[in-house]
């Protein structure tokens, strides 16, 4: 076979070249989308909201349940069920609550406090908010318990209860304790949270265990509550929020 003609050679050189350009254009909109898509996922990042209500585990006393309280404030704000984002930063605040009780310290209550304020503020008729308030345990605060004899019946007969487990008696007794440090610094609406976390405590003792002994100590605690706060009490009443 004879040579191609010189015009033959340029198109193919041409060809070459332009094949080249081709495939480097491809590799460099290839890695430009790679840095724009990767760009785009740092700024997303930077910008997408934490979980506001996120504790270390060294802050509390039971390190187990950081990541109970953690998980639970992570589904709360997540949910698009506006029952379970409720359900999910209630409990969250009572299982701090109860750690705060057993080691009371500021960024605990600081915590509590902004629970209680996003879900008084997203659900102002919350079935719970009652119980959104924790009086300062701490020493800085001047934190005095006074249990009245009617506060101490309580607490003596959960204490002595058989029937309430071991989880149940200590959150009981928790609310209790709240009451009793809110009465110390006259705080009325202290004292009727505590009571009123206290009642839903042993309601869904009693309804789990149908023991009477369980029925007439939430009767008891509900009647405490309306002599503390006849009002609020009334209100919650009308609402259902105190059936048993």
């Amino acid at each position: 076979m004879g040579n191609l003609p010189a015009d033959s050679n340029d198109i193919i050189a041409l060809k070459s070249r332009n094949k080249i350009k081709l495939l480097l254009l491809i590799a460099a909109a290839v890695v430009l989308s790679v840095i724009i898509g990767l760009a785009a996922y740092l700024i997303f990042s930077k910008f997408q909201p934490s979980n506001p209500f996120q504790l270390s585990e060294s802050t509390f006393k039971n390190s187990s349940k950081a990541a109970i309280f953690n998980d639970l404030t992570k589904t709360g704000l997540k949910s698009k069920d506006q029952d379970q984002k409720y359900d999910s930063l209630y409990k969250a605040f009572s299982i701090l609550a109860i750690d705060y009780t057993a080691q009371p310290a500021v960024e605990k209550r600081l915590m509590l406090d902004k629970i209680a304020d996003y879900l008084k503020q997203e659900f102002p008729q919350g079935k719970n908010n009652y119980g959104l308030v924790i009086p300062c345990k701490e020493e800085a605060c001047g934190a005095v318990a006074r249990y009245t004899p009617e506060l101490e019946d309580l607490r003596r007969r959960a204490e002595d209860n058989p029937v309430l487990t071991d989880e149940i008696k200590s959150s009981f007794l928790v609310n209790l304790d709240n009451a009793a440090f809110a009465f110390g610094k006259d705080n009325e609406d202290g004292v009727f949270a505590g009571l009123n976390a206290a009642f839903i405590t042993v309601r869904y003792a009693w309804k789990t265990s149908n023991d009477t002994s369980l029925e007439e100590l939430a009767k008891d605690t509900l009647a405490l509550m309306e002599k503390t706060d006849p009002d609020t009490f009334r209100s919650g009443q009308e609402k259902g929020f105190y059936k048993l």
